[in-house]
């Protein structure tokens, strides 16, 4: 079966439900020359990155209605509480905006550059954004990320360390909490 402008205008049993058949699609590219290809799907991924931050858009403007947005199959609630916060972020950061609207930003890019960031920095991070791998702009945000008097006390008083036996087991058991602020933010995974 050949592609034509009704190809995807009809269902088709092997497609999704608006017809798009991948194998078809390939069959399709396939016909085209590889510098074309390039062209189009880097065409692709800035339709996607645009659609993207309507999404947001979408779900900034729910949020201030006090509506939550449907849950998506397949999406964690991290994620869908990192899409919230990105939709929020980007409404005092026009610049990072604009520049995630032209799809010069993934998605991975565009939460990194929302924290690290700031309304007054926006319009750098702007322009240094796209430049930045996601895990450079994490670090960066993590490091720029200020712990207050209060954080770090609050962070204190949430320590814990517990054990308890399992004889069933033959083990004792523990679990522990200590604050980043006393210099544990990370640990060497333990190998038994």
């Amino acid at each position: 079966m050949g592609m034509d402008e009704h190809t995807f205008d009809t269902e088709s049993e092997a497609g999704s439900e608006d017809g798009l058949v991948y194998r078809e699609l390939l069959d399709e590219l396939r016909t085209h020359t590889t510098e074309w290809i390039r062209v189009r799907r880097a065409e692709l991924v800035r339709e996607q990155r645009r659609l993207g931050l309507a999404q947001l858009a979408a779900t900034r403007v729910l949020d201030e209605r006090g509506v939550a947005p449907e849950p998506e199959p397949g999406v964690t609630v991290r994620a869908a509480r990192e899409t919230l916060e990105v939709a929020r972020s980007l409404e005092t950061m026009p610049a990072i905006a604009q520049v995630a609207a032209s799809g010069a930003l993934s998605w991975d890019q565009l939460k990194g550059v929302v924290e690290v960031a700031t309304p007054a920095t926006e319009a750098e991070w702007a322009e240094r954004a796209p430049g930045w791998a996601p895990a450079d702009l994490q670090r960066q945000a993590r490091a720029a990320k200020v712990v207050t008097a209060e954080d770090a006390a609050a962070r204190r008083e949430a320590r814990e360390l517990r054990c308890w036996s399992e004889p069933e087991a033959g083990v004792v058991a523990g679990r522990f909490r200590l604050p980043d602020v006393e210099g544990c933010s990370t640990l060497p995974m333990l190998s038994g």
